[in-house]
């Protein structure tokens, strides 16, 4: 029985080697390792097919030997050792078998990691395949969209052409005093007149040159740098009618990518703009020694960022015109206040702690409490109940935040 059970597993192996050939044919030559040891493995199947054939034939001869003692009357020590011969043959041949099949099942399991390593490797050439196509889509994609801003960008050229001369209220070209070159007016001026000095293309501004503008004959805003169909584009320099100065990345006359803007007071900006002052994400500096983090919007007044004060204060949240509005943290002078901002001042629902422990936690408005709140005293004493700008009163005791017991009327 286990004769033929071994010959039934190597004829099944047998044909799943032959379909496997029969498939890895169609395969690359980076597999070629992997077909060498499927024929190393059918050798060792077929060398396992004669080992066993060789033990019948050892076993059957023992049989007859055998056979041979009980019907003849021979030598028996002749028979013995014959008998004994044949024994240690066919444990000779059993011990090669072992070894065979060891060595069939080491190849086998060498085999299984190589397909295994072989399936790995095509699973990474497909997912490398589909990641190429993916980023050939996604530069299409860009090239697209690249090609739909040019058109939009010779639409706007076209339609700007069109336009009028600048006028009050109107943006619009302006021809320099020269009578030679236009600039574009986005915010014109009433009495306002050009001075450029530069290279003219097409009628309009460009190449390195100045552009400096003039209200009822006084010095306004200068533009400094590369021009690019009448607007600066590049690197350059803005000084604006109020002293404030920027230098920085400039597209289409806007302020855009890396610049620092120096505010006339003494505070300035150091970061990445973008389309103009709609959005900017780097430091404020405040001549004060105070500085915001973050991103700002809207014109450079809201946003989300740290504020770290000259005083030693510092707030991380959100903003509104420069000032905590939102949701925001504050630790300073002491205490540390989480919760919302209307205009700079807490409003809303926020939790406050002091210094000497005491913590109060609920409605606020105009930096008072006021609402529904929950106070612990710095002696451990809980007070929950309505306050009324700061004043809360209930059962005989009373307590105070942001006021006096006097102002309470207490």
């Amino acid at each position: 029985m286990f004769q033929q059970f071994v010959r039934f597993t190597v004829f099944a192996l047998f044909c799943a080697l032959l379909g496997f050939n029969a498939s890895a044919q169609q395969k690359s030559a980076s597999y070629v390792d992997t077909v060498e040891l499927q024929n190393q493995l059918k050798r060792a199947a077929a060398a396992i097919v004669v080992g066993e054939q060789k033990a019948d034939r050892l076993k059957a001869t023992l049989d007859a030997e055998k056979l041979r003692v009980l019907e003849t009357d021979v030598d028996r020590q002749l028979n013995k050792e014959t008998i004994t011969k044949l024994n240690a043959e066919i444990e000779e041949a059993q011990g090669e078998q072992r070894q065979k099949r060891s060595e069939f099942t080491a190849l086998k399991q060498k085999i299984d990691q190589a397909l295994a390593a072989s399936t790995q490797k095509r699973e990474e050439e497909r997912a490398k395949e589909e990641a190429l196509r993916r980023q050939a889509d996604e530069d299409q994609r860009k090239r697209a969209e690249a090609d739909t801003l040019r058109a939009e960008e010779a639409k706007k050229r076209a339609a700007e052409s069109t336009l009028p001369e600048a006028s009050p209220g109107t943006p619009g070209w302006t021809l320099d005093t020269a009578g030679k070159c236009r600039a574009w007016n986005a915010i014109p001026r009433p009495n306002e007149t050009l001075s450029w000095s530069g290279d003219c293309r097409d009628g309009k501004a460009a190449g390195i040159g100045v552009a400096q503008w003039y209200t009822d004959g006084k010095p306004g805003q200068r533009d400094e740098g590369p021009f690019q169909e009448g607007r600066l584009d590049g690197k350059g320099v803005r000084i604006l009618p109020s002293g404030d100065r920027y230098e920085g990345g400039f597209k289409e006359g806007r302020y855009n990518g890396s610049g620092t803007y120096f505010v006339v007071n003494g505070n300035r900006l150091e970061g990445e703009f973008q389309n103009g002052t709609q959005f900017f994400h780097g430091s404020f500096f405040y001549k004060d020694g105070g500085r915001f983090d973050g991103d700002l919007r809207e014109g450079i007044k809201s946003g989300k960022g740290v504020f770290l004060y000259a005083s030693g204060g510092r707030y991380e949240g959100e903003l509104r015109d420069m000032k905590p509005d939102g949701r925001g943290k504050l630790t300073a002078n002491g205490f540390v206040y989480e919760g919302q901002w209307i205009g700079g001042e807490k409003s809303g629902t926020g939790r406050i702690q002091y210094a000497n422990g005491t913590i109060y936690e609920g409605e606020w408005l105009s930096n008072k409490p006021h609402g529904q709140g929950s106070y612990r005293a710095q002696s451990g004493e809980i007070l929950v109940g309505v306050w009324s700008n700061g004043c809360f009163k209930q059962d005989g005791k009373w307590a105070t935040i942001g006021t006096t017991k006097e102002v309470c009327g207490f």
